[in-house]
């Protein structure tokens, strides 16, 4: 395949990265799983998870919490040369708020695997994240040493 065309589906791949992306921000459950397979696998906890319901039920939450929201910033696409497959990665930020009210911000990174369907949409067939760590608590006082 020329990289002509591996550049177009890279650009057809990042229209639908913007239009998921759109659909998150907007938290329009049923537009953003218009973007994802119907056999998706991702990550839930820690567990390969499989199935588009699965995905819904993870989702919908966060989409139906006023104090959730989510961002992504894709930073780079590439597509397979077998014109049917592609990538795309980057980083995340979602808000919300903590069990005692306080503003939350948690920050991660991703790679979503693109597939062609056999309508020609392209369509999420493996979502991972993951979070960066929270930096730990500084103590508000220095600890004294013993003076033994």
């Amino acid at each position: 395949m020329s990289g002509l065309l591996v550049n177009l589906i890279i650009q057809i791949i990042s229209g639908a990265v913007g239009g998921n992306v759109a659909a998150g921000a907007a938290k329009n459950i049923d537009r953003f799983l218009s973007y994802i397979a119907e056999d998706v696998r991702f990550y839930s906890a820690g567990v390969m998870q499989t199935g588009k319901f699965p995905f819904r039920e993870g989702w919908a939450k966060g989409f139906a919490d006023p104090n959730w929201s989510i961002t992504w910033a894709p930073l780079y696409a590439e597509a397979a040369q077998s014109a049917d497959l592609g990538y795309t990665t980057g980083s995340f930020e979602i808000r919300e708020k903590s069990p005692d009210g306080a503003p939350l911000v948690r920050k991660g990174s991703y790679v979503t695997l693109w597939r062609k369907q056999s309508d020609g949409a392209w369509k999420v067939a493996l979502d991972i994240g993951s979070f960066v760590p929270p930096k730990p608590a500084v103590p508000a006082v220095p600890v004294q040493p013993d003076a033994h």
